[in-house]
């Protein structure tokens, strides 16, 4: 008698996977029923609007910009300042604001707020100039710098010399009517102060050194000169001598209390001394610079709140295929389900789910690359897809593949991606020839053989006799 034993894991397998389609459909159903409603009558939550501060760095600017990055950006509510005025523009996920008009947030004292170039000079009695000058013009100060060589303007040098000075001075006796005798004939007195000088200064004065007012330059050992040359000096070494005198006839026919002068003495009054011509020459140096006035410094400060909607990345789940299944060509099994549920919190965004697969050397299989499984308007709640399914063909190699599956929305946002390890097993197992023992007269043990090379049990099977079956599937 001839048995044989004939693996029949891969239907086995499929009779497995069919029972989970079956749950699985009825899954299905109900998210289609549910979805339709929501398409019917959409209800979505409102966008979560978010608040952001943006703080501009004081300084003197009045008016400044600034740039920020808001990754996901999906809208602008609103922009307020605390002062003055803003505007924006935004392009992609980058904001500029631009401020101006504002108060000042602050003021500090700068003693060089305003400036201005002054050029000034100075000058001196010799060429060597300090290398600085102060500067003050009552509302401008500094400090400025010598620039260029020093111009000689004016003056001449010094100079001294030896002089001797010879002065005269007259002195008239005179006498006064008493009394009248005859004609021709009077008598007359000495007056009080009798003697009388050309020189109004001189009076009281009889002679060399005698009697001599006071304050008097002629009258002291020693007094200042000036010439009209710029010399000056004090003379001394004073000498006095009678330089002659005239007589003067009486009058004829006086009257009583007439004064006439009957005798002039002439005296020489000479004075030595060294006199001096002060040194004056004059140069002029120029200065330049840079001189300050203070004031306050205005300080602004700005604040801008900044009220924006920005796109959240899909999340998604996957039901369906499971970790490290097995797929192959044989109808029942060539199939792969792919099932899950997404949630975008930005209702009305378009969402699309997508699946690429990878072969044992992670390199995309061709037909198989970034494919859209489902597309749908997110809600803001958790919202299911499934009833898609990849046929096992030829595109796919035998062993070991992945299948990655993500969703991505129409704002750049992308969920994250669940990876799947699957295998492709298109190779049945070997059956060898069975362990048959008798156990009585009328019975027989029969203990099957065989191997599956991809390690999978080989169970259930069947007993054929004569290419007849003649047991059913046994596990």
């Amino acid at each position: 008698m001839k048995l044989s034993i004939t693996s029949v894991h891969s239907i086995f397998k499929g009779y497995l996977q069919n029972i989970n389609l079956g749950k699985v459909l009825v899954v299905m159903l109900c998210v289609i029923v549910i979805s339709q409603g929501f398409l019917i009558n959409p209800s979505y939550a409102d966008p979560v609007t978010k608040t952001m501060t943006i703080n501009f760095t004081e300084d003197m600017n009045q008016s400044k910009s600034k740039t920020i990055t808001i990754p996901n950006l999906k809208s602008i509510v609103d922009v307020s300042v605390n002062t003055g005025n803003v505007s924006h523009s935004v392009d992609g996920e980058n904001i500029t604001f631009s401020v101006s008009g504002g108060s000042p947030s602050r003021q500090e004292y700068n003693p060089k707020k305003y400036s201005k170039q002054v050029t000034d000079s100075k000058t001196q009695g010799n060429s060597s100039f300090s290398s600085t000058m102060q500067y003050d013009d009552g509302e401008y100060s500094g400090t400025i710098n010598k620039t260029g060589s020093s111009l000689f303007i004016s003056g001449t040098p010094g100079d001294n010399k030896e002089i001797t000075m010879n002065t005269y001075v007259n002195e008239y006796e005179r006498k006064k009517v008493t009394r009248i005798n005859r004609p021709g004939d009077y008598d007359v007195d000495y007056l009080d102060n009798s003697y009388e000088w050309d020189d109004p200064r001189w009076k009281h004065v009889h002679g060399c050194g005698v009697g001599e007012t006071t304050n008097h330059p002629l009258q002291s050992s020693r007094f200042s000169y000036t010439d009209n040359y710029g010399y000056t000096g004090v003379l001394g070494d004073r000498n006095c001598s009678n330089g002659g005198h005239d007589n003067y006839d009486w009058p004829d026919h006086p009257s009583v209390g007439d004064i006439f002068k009957t005798r002039c003495n002439t005296w020489e009054i000479s004075y030595r001394g060294r006199i001096y011509k002060p040194d004056t020459r004059r140069w002029k140096q120029s200065y330049t610079g840079t001189v300050y006035k203070g004031g306050y410094d205005d300080y602004y400060g700005y604040t801008v709140t900044l009220k924006y909607t920005d796109n959240s990345n899909p999340t998604i789940n996957i039901t369906e295929p499971f970790q490290n299944e097995y797929f192959s060509k044989k109808v029942g099994h060539n199939s792969i389900s792919i099932k899950g549920n997404v949630k975008d919190d930005d209702a009305g965004d378009n969402l699309t789910v997508y699946y690429s697969i990878l072969d044992r050397s992670n390199n995309p299989v061709l037909g198989h690359e970034n494919i859209n499984i489902d597309s749908f308007l997110a809600n803001g709640n958790t919202q299911s897809f499934s009833n898609y399914g990849i046929s096992v063909d030829d595109s796919l190699s035998q062993g070991n593949n992945n299948i990655k599956i993500w969703c991505e929305d129409d704002k750049g946002g992308k969920s994250n991606e669940i990876t799947r390890s699957f295998t492709v097993d298109n190779t049945g197992p070997t059956s060898n020839v069975p362990t048959v023992k008798a156990i009585s007269n009328t019975e027989i043990q029969i203990t099957p053989n065989a191997n599956d090379p991809s390690n999978l049990n080989v169970a259930p099977f069947l007993y054929n006799r004569e290419d007849s079956d003649i047991t059913s599937w046994i596990n």
